[in-house]
């Protein structure tokens, strides 16, 4: 069963999301705050993001509790702040998103500096600011000692990774003029 989930990885195609407007400034901090003020939207985004937190919770089993959690409340942070109403016939891939993980996480900074590493691995998400923000959180989760430093690289990655595969679900970064 093992070999064939390994060729079905194989098969994946890591193909870039769309180009879409970024969600930066004023808005994206709109969002972010509604997510984070809204228990029913926090619930909702939760249950909906489901497969994906699955998955992330699957990319190192190193990680701690704190870290997971850590993880996972910033995913729902910066994927809620990108898709606050996601439509019922989103299709997430975590296959996709684990394999860009790993592809990233492979690649590394290497001979990079690591501001200029992160810089490109937020560029590469199609959401930079979204990705940027996010960084930022769990940074300030490895500060109040929840993420160990050494996992801080490895977990900005991995919401990175959310965040690259939510760019490609359909983008509404305007979902308040439908109401």
């Amino acid at each position: 069963m093992e070999a064939e989930d390994e060729d079905d990885n194989d098969e994946i195609t890591l193909d870039p999301p769309p180009a879409q407007p970024v969600l930066e400034g004023d808005l994206l901090k709109t969002r972010i705050d509604a997510v984070v003020g809204s228990p029913a939207l926090w619930n909702r985004l939760e249950i909906r993001l489901g497969d994906l937190l699955e998955e992330m919770a699957d990319f190192d089993d190193s990680l701690n509790d704190d870290e997971l959690q850590s993880l996972f409340t910033v995913a729902i942070i910066a994927l809620g702040a990108m898709h606050p109403v996601v439509p019922r016939e989103y299709d997430p891939d975590p296959y996709r998103m684990t394999a860009w993980y790993q592809e990233e996480i492979a690649t590394g900074p290497a001979d990079e500096k690591m501001a200029e590493y992160m810089e490109t691995l937020f560029e590469k998400t199609v959401q930079p600011k979204v990705a940027s923000a996010a960084a930022g959180m769990l940074a300030g989760y490895a500060e109040d000692k929840k993420i160990r430093d050494e996992k801080l690289e490895q977990l900005i990655t991995a919401v990175c990774a959310a965040i690259w595969e939510a760019a490609h679900w359909p983008v509404d970064l305007n979902p308040e003029a439908k109401n």
